[in-house]
């Protein structure tokens, strides 16, 4: 009889610590749930912010390339650029730099963007080499140009786009049958020549009037734009 008592004890005690640790378990697992708020209920908000990149100029993945070495200049021009992002406190992602003077790469066009199988961003500048101070200029707004791209892909999201776009004066963010001028994605880029460009002259490509382009660029980096010569929109 004793032993039997000694039995039921033992099954109790058990049955008493499975319970405990079964509760726990559901206590930890029920932190992610809803927690009510004496205001009403609500959800926890998650911090951890998503990014869903529309693909912009990226008209096709480029297979793995070796980038040929920079020249001294080519070098200069993008360490400039790359300054010019960090002064404003812009941080770029991992790109590669190619100049291509022949515009072969760029389809004839100024400069490209596009992403390699690995992911890295690839920036094709396809502007003259010619030694001037005209063509440097050219140069150094078309780097900008391009990694406002870069900036964009790899910060902004479809909702960001949207908002933008309003702001932009803009239907579609990159709508291939609108012109060049009218895409979001080309306007948004612009906007980091009108605020990073070092020079008071900024050479815009499109025809916004500076309230839109500050406006742009600020909503999306929440920085404000480098000088000389704020504002200055000759387009």
């Amino acid at each position: 009889m004793a032993h039997i008592f000694r039995t039921i004890t033992l099954i109790i005690v058990l049955t008493a610590i499975s319970a405990v640790v079964v509760g726990a378990s559901l206590s930890s697992a029920g932190s992610s749930r809803p927690v009510g708020n004496p205001g009403g209920s609500r959800s926890i908000e998650t911090r951890v912010r998503t990014t869903t990149p529309v693909v912009q100029t990226v008209s096709d993945v480029e297979p793995l390339i070796d980038v040929e070495p920079l020249t001294d200049v080519e070098q200069a021009l993008v360490d400039w650029a790359k300054t010019r992002f960090a002064e404003a406190g812009l941080e770029l992602p991992e790109l590669a730099v190619r100049f291509d003077p022949s515009r072969e790469l760029c389809r004839n066009a100024e400069g490209r963007y596009q992403h390699a199988q690995d992911g890295t961003g690839i920036v094709t500048i396809c502007t003259p080499d010619f030694d001037t101070f005209a063509a440097q200029l050219t140069r150094r707004r078309t780097l900008l140009h391009e990694f406002g791209h870069a900036w964009d892909f790899a910060n902004m999201s479809a909702e960001n786009h949207d908002h933008l776009s309003g702001i932009l004066g803009v239907d579609a963010w990159n709508d291939h049958d609108d012109g060049w001028e009218d895409r979001g994605v080309e306007r948004f880029a612009e906007t980091f020549v009108f605020a990073l460009l070092d020079q008071p002259r900024r050479q815009l490509k499109v025809g916004l009037d500076c309230a839109d382009l500050l406006s742009a660029f600020s909503t999306a980096t929440g920085v404000t734009p480098l000088g000389p010569g704020l504002p200055s929109c000759a387009a």
